[in-house]
């Protein structure tokens, strides 16, 4: 679950009065007098890009990474064409409250204690950055390296097992959830989604697998984490909706072979937005654009379909 604060900035001081949300259907901007704050785990963001655990912090499996040095399984590696690559897959490790600085080379979370810093490596084996990790809690990874495809050792080499537009029956609801005031229609955890994959796994990098509903959910923001872990944030929903549009016929027949069908100019619910004084407010993209735009979901509370992402390397 979002534990969410409102914040009152000056306003009762100034004897002012905060604007209401708007009750249509239409997409919302947040008036300048309101302000959310939604503590995001910054951490469970990094780990689960980086390394799965489960709900006692046991090791479960690597998402992203592989060890290449047997005295150190801490240390991952994954491979990148540039260093200009390396420095973009580093920014999306972390979630949309981490603090990215204007070279891409330190993340600061902004929720709690944390840093990451990207280093340039010195091209020895193939080494063109690397990331060290200063994360309380952080488990099971210490050093990420950025080493060159070209100089991927052959030794570890794996087949994917991951093809682009293969079918993967997943979960993804990570809870229950009944007809509350936060969801509408009820929601599973066991219930199984046709995930597509858009992008194998290769050298250390994780496969991205993608599912959308058919069914359209009324689906608040501010009580529902526990129930929407599967749901990218506006970071990573952007990502896939890139991948999608740089072949959209394609992966539109990948997903219309399966139980899921990706339209376009729909939009979908992601796991981004905001809780203010008097709303409560959920992202949603248009993968066939890439643009994301807020929407109140606390009063008239729009329908829309929902979007689901898992990552894996080798078997989930």
């Amino acid at each position: 679950m979002k534990h969410t604060v409102y914040l009152y900035v000056g306003m009762i001081l100034a004897g002012g009065t905060f604007s209401g949300c708007s009750d249509d259907d239409d997409p919302v901007d947040t008036p300048q007098e309101e302000i959310a704050y939604t503590t995001v785990d910054e951490l469970k963001r990094v780990q689960q890009a980086l390394v799965a655990v489960d709900d006692d912090g046991k090791f479960v499996g690597r998402v992203c990474g592989v060890p290449l040095n047997p005295t150190d399984t801490t240390e991952v590696s994954v491979g990148v064409d540039t260093y200009d690559e390396a420095v973009e897959k580093f920014g999306l490790l972390f979630a949309d409250t981490t603090v990215i600085s204007n070279n891409g080379l330190l993340a600061t979370f902004s929720t709690r204690e944390g840093k990451a810093e990207l280093k340039k490596g010195d091209g020895k084996d193939g080494l063109l950055a690397y990331a060290t990790f200063d994360v309380p809690g952080l488990k099971y990874v210490s050093r990420l390296n950025y080493i060159q495809n070209s100089a991927w050792p052959e030794n570890a080499t794996t087949q994917s097992m991951y093809k682009v537009g293969t079918v993967w029956p997943m979960t993804g609801w990570t809870a229950n959830e009944d007809d509350s005031g936060y969801v509408w229609p009820t929601v599973r955890k066991d219930e199984l989604f046709d995930f597509v994959c858009i992008r194998s796994d290769k050298n250390g990098n994780p496969a991205l697998l993608v599912a959308m509903t058919d069914f359209w959910y009324k689906l608040a923001y501010g009580f529902t984490g526990s129930f929407t872990g599967n749901l990218p944030d506006e970071k990573k929903a952007k990502e896939i909706s890139a991948i999608l549009r740089s072949n959209w016929s394609t992966y539109t027949a990948f997903f219309n072979q399966s139980a899921t069908r990706l339209r376009e100019g729909q939009d979908y619910w992601i796991d981004s937005g905001g809780c203010y004084v008097a709303c409560d407010k959920r992202d949603a993209i248009t993968l066939s654009t890439g643009e994301v735009e807020r929407w109140e979901v606390g009063w008239k509370r729009p329908s829309k379909a929902v979007l689901f992402y898992r990552e894996a390397y080798g078997r989930y």
